[in-house]
């Protein structure tokens, strides 16, 4: 599996991304690229105005905002019309300014992705999710290539990727210890399934009272160790002190 650097933003996305800022445009990412081409060190990715060695070019399929402070667009690229492999190294990002296409960002790769040959049985397709890291993410509008489809191969990665969903949930964690050490006890959890990598964390919030606050994180500061031994429950064990109040944890990754 490929590793990838972040994303360089070039100069002329940075004044797409101004534009859009001051809403001026919306930004619609249009193609994105791999290609082959080794860049010298020292080159400036920002002042680059095409992206050399171009292999493949694709529809971006979606677009969306992660967190405070990144775009993220994905694209997926198939094999099926690829007769001689090729190293992925790098990927690049266009979009629409106006009636001119654009290269936005470029993204080198540490480790590149080998790309195979069609053996004419089964192909082979490479997601990428390209992160843009944005400042005042909230006041940019973006989009997508309107003409994109969706594959069939797209479809079976959206039902992989929904089969693998993760939630966090609030737990009460009653005072229903065993009475002897190790500590035990099995609480139900909707969902939750063998071989979830469900983590405990504190379940404290802005909302939570001083008070409850102080006391939940003491009382989590004794669970020694968690396991799921059967789908929906979830087995909590504590070596040496157990908690004698009721209290809350948060559980993440909790399947869908």
């Amino acid at each position: 599996m490929g590793v990838y650097r972040k994303a360089i933003i070039t100069n002329a996305g940075r004044t797409m991304l101004a534009r859009a800022v001051a809403g001026e445009q919306i930004i619609q990412f249009s193609h994105v690229c791999t290609s082959d081409y080794i860049y010298p060190d020292g080159t400036d990715f920002e002042g680059m105005a095409v992206l050399e060695g171009v292999k493949q070019r694709v529809l971006p399929t979606d677009v969306w905002v992660t967190g405070d402070s990144f775009i993220s667009v994905r694209a997926m690229f198939g094999n099926e019309n690829i007769l001689i492999p090729y190293l992925t190294q790098n990927i690049g990002l266009y979009a629409m300014d106006g009636d001119t296409e654009v290269l936005f960002s470029i993204s080198g790769a540490e480790t590149p992705d080998q790309v195979p040959a069609y053996n004419g049985v089964a192909p082979s397709s490479f997601v990428y999710n390209i992160q843009l890291a944005v400042s005042q993410v909230a006041d940019i509008a973006v989009s997508v290539n309107p003409a994109g489809t969706i594959t069939v191969q797209e479809i079976q990665d959206v039902r992989k990727e929904l089969g693998t969903l993760r939630r966090t949930v609030t737990v009460l964690v009653p005072a229903l210890w065993t009475e002897t050490a190790p500590y035990t006890q099995e609480i139900a959890v909707a969902g939750l399934k063998v071989g979830d990598p469900a983590e405990i964390w504190s379940a404290v919030s802005e909302e939570t009272t001083a008070a409850d606050a102080k006391m939940w994180d003491k009382m989590a500061s004794m669970i020694s160790y968690s396991k799921i031994l059967e789908d929906g429950k979830l087995t909590l064990g504590c070596l040496n002190k157990k908690p004698t109040v009721a209290f809350q944890i948060r559980l993440k990754g909790v399947s869908v």
